[in-house]
């Protein structure tokens, strides 16, 4: 899979910033939805983005989206920690706390 990269809003950037979280971590997660769900344009990806109002992503396309983080960054996520994501943000944040960083394959710095 190839990571996306493009220009982040600065609202985006902002967040990113504050929660210290990495860009290559949100390009790479927007690179999974973009594969995943056909995105016409990732960049207007936002951190409020909501995965079932927004990109009409129903249990089924969350859960998909669950295994291919799990599979990209070689971690497991509880079942039950599914219902929990709702954003954008809320996959960051929880991947900032559980992935030690993201794979050096997907590693947009190398």
């Amino acid at each position: 899979m190839e990571v996306l990269k493009f220009d982040l809003p600065v609202e985006v950037r902002s967040y990113l910033r504050e929660k210290k979280i990495p860009k290559d971590l949100f390009f790479l997660l927007a690179s999974l939805l973009f594969c995943r769900r056909n995105l016409d344009r990732p960049e207007s990806l936002r951190p409020d983005t909501d995965f079932e109002n927004d990109l009409g992503m129903d249990s089924l396309c969350k859960l998909q989206l669950v295994m291919d983080i799990e599979r990209v960054f070689d971690i497991l996520i509880a079942d039950d920690m599914v219902e929990h994501f709702d954003t954008v943000a809320d996959v960051l944040e929880y991947l900032v706390k559980k992935a030690s960083k993201v794979p050096e394959e997907f590693s947009l710095q190398g």
